[in-house]
């Protein structure tokens, strides 16, 4: 009998805390202009270096979910992005970078009692990148700030800033002579967008 009223004590005070949570999913939009870093050197059997550097515009497309806290609203999504070709020509040859990836982030919107929201935020995730005809699925990540206006209780403008780390990895082929590359992508990013949340 004392087991049972315990049990129903605890599922109560869970029913109550999953009511009294203010939890608000979200989608989330946004168009970006893009400094892609992209580079390939080859530190063996000789050094040489093979750099990109491109600006591209690319989008966001996020779903979410905020949680209201004391300081702030804390915020969860998964996110997809894509950017354009970055490329560069050098002596006729034309060299060309692609990226796309998924990332979850975590975000922080500090509470202002006004409408404008700074936040910051990190994610992690997964790339797809190609560098000239080198394909290669990768680990990536990210960090922001950036200040939401909110222009009603559920729509609200964002302004931010992201480093985005597309790749970093290396290549060797063994053999002779013995070769190693190591490739390198990266990104400042400027976004503009729009969260709806319901």
């Amino acid at each position: 009998m004392k087991k049972s009223l315990l049990l129903a004590s605890v599922a109560y005070l869970f029913a109550i805390n999953a009511q009294a949570a203010d939890i608000k999913p979200y989608v989330s939009a946004k168009a970006k202009f893009a400094g892609i870093r992209a580079e390939a050197e080859q530190t063996s059997p000789i050094h040489a270096k093979a750099k990109l550097n491109d600006s591209v515009f690319g989008y966001n497309l996020a779903a979410g979910a905020g949680i209201k806290m004391e300081e702030g609203i804390l915020r969860f999504e998964l996110e997809y992005t894509s950017n354009d070709d970055a490329e560069k020509t050098i002596n006729g040859v034309k060299g060309k970078f692609e990226s796309y990836a998924v990332f979850a982030n975590a975000y922080f919107d500090f509470d202002t009692n006004s409408a404008f929201r700074p936040y910051v935020g990190i994610g992690f995730g997964g790339s797809k990148v190609k560098f000239g005809n080198k394909s290669k699925n990768e680990i990536a990540y990210n960090y922001s700030a950036g200040v939401g206006y909110l222009i009603n209780d559920n729509t609200a403008l964002d302004l931010g800033y992201r480093f985005t780390s597309y790749a970093d990895f290396d290549e060797e082929k063994k053999g002779v002579p013995y070769q190693k590359i190591e490739y390198k992508a990266y990104a400042n990013e400027i976004m503009l967008g729009v969260r709806f949340s319901f």
